[in-house]
């Protein structure tokens, strides 16, 4: 099939047929091909449903003595049905050669593109705000944050998450977490 991503992909597969591939059996369902891949550059799940956000938000605003304006806003966001792609076919510990641990015997591992990632972002916003008659303004702002993910990049470019088998274990601070940030600026 066709199209663009997550509805469809295509892929070209030639020189697979019984004298290239051997004899299929299902001790050995995935014979290599020689001079050939087995397995496509990715997986994709699919039953991925759509991800999706959910942004809220409070604030409060409030004139304090000499001529400020004091805002203070809470500000909160969820990520769910993240795409988040897994190293799979990954040899799990124990005796033996790393084929004969792997799920799949005669394949490598390939990246496994799945819908299970999370992520949450949540901050306490405050903004101090002054303007003066002459047309000069000055704002002090800081922001107190957190932000939390199972992986911060879809695509693997900052690796995948560190426990293939278990990867809820892989959740902490995002990448780009930055818990304190303070800006002021006079114009």
């Amino acid at each position: 099939s066709t199209g663009v991503y997550p509805f469809g992909s295509s892929v070209s597969v030639s020189g697979q047929n019984l004298t290239t591939l051997g004899a299929l059996s299902l001790d050995n369902p995935y014979p290599v091909a020689p001079g050939s891949a087995p397995i496509p550059n990715q997986s994709i799940n699919r039953f991925n449903k759509n991800p999706f956000a959910i942004e809220y938000n409070f604030g409060i605003e409030q004139l304090i003595p000499w001529s400020m304006k004091l805002s203070v806003d809470y500000v909160g966001s969820l990520g769910r049905r993240l795409i988040v792609s897994l190293p799979e076919n990954v040899a799990v510990l124990g005796p033996g050669s790393i084929n004969s641990r792997r799920p799949v015997h005669n394949a490598g591992v390939f990246p496994w593109r799945n819908n299970f990632g999370n992520s949450s972002y949540n901050a306490l916003q405050a903004k101090l705000e002054r303007g003066f008659r002459s047309g000069f303004t000055f704002l002090d702002s800081y922001t107190w944050s957190k932000s939390l993910d199972l992986v911060s990049d879809a695509n693997g470019y900052l690796g995948p998450p560190a426990y293939t088998y278990m990867p809820s274990l892989s959740r902490g601070p995002s990448d780009f977490d930055m818990t304190h940030v303070n800006t002021t600026s006079q114009i």
